[in-house]
């Protein structure tokens, strides 16, 4: 665990089954006077998965385009950031050619909105696509949150949005389970954190501050 001294700006990527609890732990993290963490933006694995369609990053004219659909494109959820779209893109334009660099180009805008030098996305489904985001974002820490699987399935099937069965709602635990035992094994201590949901609600605040060790603050 690094020191909670030694300051960073890893990337921060929040992680878990659906009902698990990541929009609680976001507040949380959002709360902290160095990290800004957003609702979820439903533009990174679009962009990702769509990446070959910009083109050559490397010419200005296709981040252009890609900033154009980051601030405009449907789906996004851009507008909760509550940037300029227009200087949002001339900021992208002159950003590194990478996709990681352009995706961070965004969020660092919106960490700038709290006078905040680090920070971080919430979305449940990346526990899905930690290799993506690895990739964009080499040095990202995740942290995953687990609930008791019994919760977890019985506040997915009360949602409106929620269309499947209970065997669906299991196995969609299941996997996100199996794969945070995986990520744990390969990505080590520095980088993968499992956070059980009942140990943050009944003592936030030991849990939080083993949390900030993990994140260097």
């Amino acid at each position: 665990i690094p020191s909670m001294f030694a300051h960073t700006d890893r990337p921060i990527f929040v992680i878990g089954c659906p009902r698990s609890g990541t929009t609680l732990l976001q507040l949380m993290l959002h709360s902290h006077h160095r990290i800004a963490v957003p609702a979820e933006t439903r533009f990174v694995i679009p962009a990702w998965t769509s990446r070959c369609e910009f083109g050559d990053l490397r010419d200005s004219k296709n981040r252009r385009a890609l900033g154009e659909w980051i601030t405009t494109g449907e789906g996004t959820k851009f507008a909760a950031l509550g940037l300029d779209p227009d200087r949002t893109v001339e900021e992208i334009v002159d950003s590194p050619p990478t996709l990681g660099s352009v995706l961070a180009t965004v969020f660092r805008a919106y960490a700038r909105r709290f006078d905040r030098v680090r920070w971080g996305d919430k979305r449940p489904s990346y526990f899905r696509y930690v290799g993506p985001l690895l990739r964009m974002f080499p040095d990202a820490q995740f942290i995953h949150v687990v609930r008791d699987g019994r919760d977890c399935v019985a506040s997915l099937r009360e949602m409106p949005w929620y269309t499947q069965d209970i065997y669906h709602a299991i196995c969609l635990w299941r996997e996100a389970v199996d794969l945070g035992r995986r990520y744990a094994a390969e990505l080590g201590p520095d980088t993968y954190y499992e956070l059980q949901y009942e140990r943050l609600v009944a003592d936030p605040a030991d849990e939080l501050m083993r949390l900030c060790a993990f994140l260097g603050e």
